[in-house]
C-alpha cells in the first residue's frame, strides 16, 4: 500500500479529489520507485481515481512496468468541511462513530466496508502475487483495520501514521496461514515506512 506524494491542496481542490502533486510530491514518487526494481517484481499496480493517486501511479508505472488499473473502491473518505487552510488541523479525528458522514454522504462504516470489499476482491484476483496500491492514509487505515479483523462498523479510536509517499506491507492468506491456525492470516510488515525518501520525507 503506497500514500500518494505530497498534494497540493490549491485552489479548485474539493476535498483533495482534484489536488496535484506538487515538486516535492513528485521528488517523493522518484524516491519512491527506487523501492521498484525495473520491470517487477510486483505483478499488478492499482490506483485511487483521485488525482494525486493517479498522477503518483503513473510516475510510478514506468518503473514498475505495469499500467495502473483505477479503482474507485480506493477513493479517499472525503472530510466534510475541508479546505487548503484548515486540513492540516486534524479533522479526521472529528469522524470517529461508524455513523458519522463523509461530505458525499458515505459513512465511516460504509467506507471500511468498500475498502474491505475492495481488498478482498484485489486478493482474490492475484492469489500470491505482489500487488502495488496506490491510495491514501484513511483508505491505508481501512485496509490495516480490515488485515487486523476489525469489523467495518467498529469506531475509529485509533490512529496510523501514514505520511506522504510512504510504504506499507502486508502478506496475506486468505485460507490462513497453516493448517489447523487461523482461517484467514495477515502479517504486517511494515506500516508508513519513508526510510527510502530521505530528507523529502513530511508528516504531510
Amino acid at each position: 500500500m503506497i500514500r500518494h506524494g505530497q498534494s497540493n491542496w490549491g485552489e479548485g481542490a474539493t476535498s483533495g479529489r482534484t489536488a496535484p502533486l506538487t515538486d516535492l510530491g513528485r521528488r517523493q514518487v522518484a524516491g519512491l520507485a527506487s523501492e521498484f526494481p525495473a520491470g517487477g517484481p510486483v505483478d499488478a499496480l492499482y490506483t485511487s481515481p483521485f488525482s494525486r493517486a493517479v498522477e503518483t501511479a503513473e510516475l510510478l508505472s514506468d518503473q514498475i512496468g505495469l499500467e495502473p488499473v483505477v479503482d474507485p473502491g480506493l477513493a479517499e473518505f472525503q472530510l466534510p468541511g475541508a479546505t487548503a487552510e484548515n486540513v492540516e488541523k486534524r479533522l479526521d479525528l472529528q469522524f470517529w462513530r461508524p455513523e458519522h458522514k463523509s461530505a458525499s454522504g458515505e459513512t465511516l462504516a460504509d467506507f471500511c466496508a468498500r475498502v474491505t470489499a475492495t481488498c478482498e476482491k484485489i486478493a482474490g484476483l492475484h492469489g500470491s502475487q505482489r500487488v502495488a496500491v496506490v491510495s491514501h492514509a484513511g483508505t491505508i487505515g481501512a485496509t490495516l483495520r480490515w488485515s487486523l479483523g476489525i469489523r467495518p462498523d467498529a469506531a475509529w479510536d485509533h490512529d496510523f501514521e501514514i505520511p506522504p509517499a510512504s510504504i506499507t506491507e502486508l502478506e496475506y492468506w486468505p485460507d490462513g496461514r497453516v493448517e489447523g491456525g487461523s482461517p484467514r492470516y495477515t502479517n504486517v510488515l511494515r506500516v508508513g515506512d519513508t526510510t527510502h525518501l530521505g530528507e523529502t520525507a513530511t508528516d504531510s
